[in-house]
């Protein structure tokens, strides 16, 4: 998977500038905006919508390629759920 808008021009200045910011700091970000935010079923939610991969095929799946999107379920579940 690439970074389909990582390249992205925004004709704003004040965009581009946040857009800059986002590109740099996106982990920061990421834990400022979501860290202790969101219930389990919001980040499952938004996993889904992401992956395309339902909590049940998580559990059930035992693929290397869904062990892999396991893993990462958890540690998202973990560090960012209330």
């Amino acid at each position: 998977m690439g970074l389909i808008y990582y390249n992205y021009e925004f004709k704003s200045s004040k965009y581009q500038e946040l857009w800059k910011d986002e590109l740099e700091n996106t982990i920061s970000n990421m834990q400022k905006y979501y860290k202790n935010h969101m219930s389990l079923n919001a980040i499952l939610s938004i996993f889904k919508k992401v992956f395309h991969i339902t909590p049940i095929t998580l559990k059930t799946d035992l693929s290397l390629n869904k062990r892999y999107l396991r893993t990462l379920a958890i540690y998202l579940l973990l560090t960012y759920s209330f």
